[in-house]
C-alpha cells in the first residue's frame, strides 16, 4: 500500500515536476484519487501556478545564460584590452628607441664638434640626413598609440560625447539624464492632466 501524500505535497510535485505529471500520474504516485487531485488541483489553481512556475524557471535560466555569456563577454575584453595595452607599449617602446638612437647618434657627432675633432660641417650633414618621413611616421605612430590607448581604455567615447553635450548646450539646447527627462515630462504631463 502507498502512503498518501498530503495535499501540500500533491500540490508540490505537480507544480514542479519536470515531466509535467498529469493528474491521473499523480493519483497514482500519490495514492490518491483522481477526483481527489482534480478537485484539489481545481481549488488551488495548480495549472496557472505550474504555468507561473515553469515562467519563472525560464525566465531564471534565461537570466544566468545571459549573465554567463556576459561574464566570457567581459573576460575576453578584457584579455583584448590586456593585448592592446601591451601593444600599445612595445609601439612606444619602439618609438622612444628609435627616437634615442637618432638623439644619441646626433650628440655624439655634436661633442666631437666640439671637441674640435669632427668638422662642423658633418654635424650639419648629420642633422640633414634625418629623414623628415621617419619623424613623420614616429609622430603618426605615436598619434594613433595614443587613440588605440584611449578607445582602449574607454576613453574617446565619453571625450566624444562631452563634446556633444557642449555642443548641443551652446546651441540653447538642455541635456539632462534619461531619470531626469521621465521626471520633468512626469510632471507636465499632470500639469497638463490638471488643466
Amino acid at each position: 500500500m502507498v502512503d498518501k501524500w498530503t495535499k501540500e505535497r500533491c500540490e508540490r510535485h505537480f507544480i514542479e515536476d519536470p515531466e509535467g505529471v498529469s493528474i491521473r500520474g499523480l493519483a497514482t504516485l500519490s495514492g490518491r484519487s483522481k477526483a481527489t487531485i482534480q478537485k484539489w488541483s481545481q481549488e488551488g489553481d495548480w495549472q496557472f501556478k505550474r504555468s507561473e512556475f515553469q515562467k519563472t524557471l525560464t525566465e531564471v535560466s534565461r537570466e544566468k545564460t545571459i549573465e554567463r555569456i556576459s561574464d566570457l563577454l567581459s573576460e575576453r575584453n578584457e584579455k583584448l584590452l590586456r593585448r592592446h595595452f601591451e601593444a600599445a607599449d612595445q609601439i612606444l617602446q619602439i618609438v622612444e628607441l628609435r627616437s634615442a638612437e637618432e638623439r644619441h647618434r646626433i650628440m655624439e657627432i655634436k661633442r666631437s664638434v666640439e671637441a674640435g675633432k669632427t668638422p662642423r660641417s658633418e654635424l650639419l650633414k648629420a642633422v640633414q640626413s634625418i629623414n623628415p618621413n621617419h619623424i613623420g611616421k614616429l609622430a603618426e605612430s605615436l598619434e594613433r598609440l595614443v587613440r588605440l590607448q584611449r578607445e582602449a581604455a574607454g576613453l574617446i567615447y565619453y571625450q566624444d560625447l562631452n563634446v556633444s553635450i557642449d555642443a548641443l548646450q551652446r546651441a540653447g539646447y538642455v541635456v539632462m539624464e534619461r531619470s531626469q527627462f521621465a521626471e520633468v515630462v512626469g510632471e507636465e504631463a499632470h500639469i497638463l492632466e490638471a488643466s
